[in-house]
């Protein structure tokens, strides 16, 4: 798809070069939005070969939400809020990259519940774990565990089971 030097990609680019309409394209890039999902891969394979990446500030005109933060401190030179600014970016980071929206959930999840449902179900009832450690530590609950897994795909009672040691 030729273009001139410089200039960016554009949905309505990446419509054009699919024979599909900009509206079918733009729905492919939300996980909720109302597509077939054999069209939604085409539309992610070509836009991954021709190196097109949604525009971030378009998103947000249309979402009403930028995953700006800003944070204000009195004072860099203390050794307190670079600590404070390292931790909250790097939980927001992790909050925008997962889809979650708490620590607990976030905890699971990279614990190896990959699901989203399922990292925030299990972060429901277990809100207090923040490590890989806490979530080691509610899976041993064998019982309450596979209650809260029940109407859940057995592959994430097997994880469960195996952080919990009664695989």
């Amino acid at each position: 798809m030729p273009r001139a030097k410089g200039s960016r990609l554009t949905v309505k680019d990446l419509a054009r070069d699919l024979g599909m309409s900009v509206s079918t394209v733009s729905r492919a890039f939300y996980p909720d939005a109302a597509i077939a999902e054999a069209t939604r891969q085409t539309v992610l394979k070509r836009a991954s070969e021709i190196g097109y990446r949604p525009n971030p500030f378009a998103k947000s005109l249309i979402t009403k939400k930028t995953q700006i933060v800003g944070m204000v401190v009195s004072d860099l030179t203390n050794p307190f809020y670079p600590e404070v600014m390292t931790r909250l970016t790097s939980l927001l980071q992790k909050q925008i990259k997962y889809g979650l929206t708490d620590r607990a959930a976030i905890a699971f999840h990279e614990a190896g519940f990959a699901d989203r449902y399922v990292a925030s179900t299990l972060g429901l009832v277990w809100g207090d774990v923040v490590d890989r450690d806490g979530v080691r530590a509610a899976c041993q609950q064998e019982e309450i565990v596979r209650a809260v897994l029940a109407h859940i795909p057995s592959y994430f009672v097997g994880v469960a089971a195996e952080l919990g040691g009664w695989a």
